[in-house]
C-alpha cells in the first residue's frame, strides 16, 4: 500500500512474477497521477489549464486517453458528465451554467489539444479508475496470474473473485452490501467521502449542470469492464439523479454492460442493467 492519487493505493499480486508486477504496477500509478493530478503544478492537466486560447497543446499519453474518455461520457450523457467544472465560478460569469469541455477544448489527432477558450479542468471523476487501469494491466503484462488493485475504492480485479463491502452512507464505519467481484471493476461516490466544504456547503464533490455541489445522504456504486467506466458513471448517475430518481437502470449502464446500486441511509435499492 502506498499514497497516491489523493488516497491510499493497495496493490495485490500473485505469481512468480509478482515482485515485478507490484514495481510496475506503481509505476502505472505514478504516471497517471504525473499527467493528470488537479493538484501537482508540473502535471500535464494544471499546464493545458494554463493554456491560452488559441493554444495548440501536445498531449501526455494517459491526459490524452482521458480526456477522450470524458469527452464521449460528456456526449453520451447529453453534458451530464463535464469535467470543466469551475467555469461558472470566474467572472463575469457568475451565475451561468459551467462551459462544456467540448465546448472548450478540440480534441485533435495524434495526440493534441486545441483550446478554444481557456478551460478549467478537473478529471477528477475519471483519473482515479483510469489510473486502476492501467495498473491492473501492468501487472497483466508483467505476469502477474491474478491480482487487484485498489485506489480509495475505485477497485478492480483480475484472476480471482474478491468481495467487496461497500459502506453505509449514513454511518461509513457499518457494511451496506457485499458485492462479488470477479475480472471487473468497481467504482462509488458517496457523501461520506468528502466533507466539503465546496462553495459553501458540504457533500460530494459532484456539481448538477448548473454548477451546484451536490450533497445528499445517498452513495451509488457501479461495477463495469474498466474502473474509468465505473468511476465516470457513477458521476453520471448522481448529476442525473434530480431528472431520473435514483435509478440503477440509466441507459448508459446498458450500454457499458454495467451495472448499478444504490444506497440511502439504510435502506437498500439495486436494480441490474443489461449487461
Amino acid at each position: 500500500m502506498r499514497p497516491a492519487l489523493g488516497t491510499l493505493v493497495e496493490i495485490a499480486a500473485e505469481g512468480e512474477a509478482a515482485e515485478a508486477a507490484l514495481n510496475a504496477a506503481y509505476a502505472a500509478i505514478e504516471a497517471v497521477e504525473a499527467a493528470a493530478s488537479f493538484f501537482r503544478a508540473d502535471s500535464a492537466l494544471v499546464r493545458l489549464n494554463h493554456a491560452a486560447p488559441g493554444a495548440e497543446i501536445a498531449l501526455d499519453e494517459h491526459l490524452a486517453a482521458l480526456l477522450e474518455l470524458a469527452a464521449m461520457l460528456e456526449i453520451r450523457s447529453a453534458g451530464a458528465f463535464n469535467a470543466n467544472l469551475g467555469a461558472r465560478r470566474t467572472a463575469p460569469a457568475m451565475n451561468a451554467a459551467p462551459a462544456r469541455m467540448g465546448e472548450s477544448l478540440e480534441l485533435l489527432p495524434d495526440r493534441r489539444a486545441r483550446v478554444r477558450q481557456r478551460v478549467n479542468l478537473d478529471l477528477g471523476g475519471l483519473a482515479k479508475g483510469y489510473a486502476v487501469d492501467c495498473a491492473l494491466a501492468a501487472l497483466v503484462r508483467a505476469g502477474a496470474v491474478s491480482g487487484s488493485v485498489n485506489a480509495g475504492g475505485d477497485i478492480a480485479v483480475f484472476g480471482r473473485a474478491v468481495r467487496i463491502s461497500v459502506r453505509s452512507p449514513a454511518d461509513w464505519r457499518q457494511p451496506a452490501q457485499l458485492i462479488e467481484l470477479r475480472d471487473a471493476a468497481l467504482a462509488t461516490s458517496a457523501a461520506y467521502a468528502v466533507e466539503g466544504p465546496f462553495h459553501g456547503c458540504k457533500g460530494l464533490a459532484i456539481f448538477d449542470r448548473d454548477g451546484h455541489a451536490l450533497g445528499q445522504s445517498a452513495s451509488v456504486t457501479v461495477m463495469a469492464p474498466r474502473c474509468a467506466l465505473a468511476d465516470g458513471l457513477t458521476k453520471v448517475l448522481w448529476v442525473e439523479r434530480a431528472r431520473m430518481g435514483a435509478t440503477c437502470d440509466h441507459p448508459l449502464l446498458t450500454q457499458f454492460g454495467a451495472m448499478a446500486w444504490w444506497v440511502e441511509k439504510e435502506m437498500l435499492g439495486k436494480t441490474r442493467g443489461d449487461a
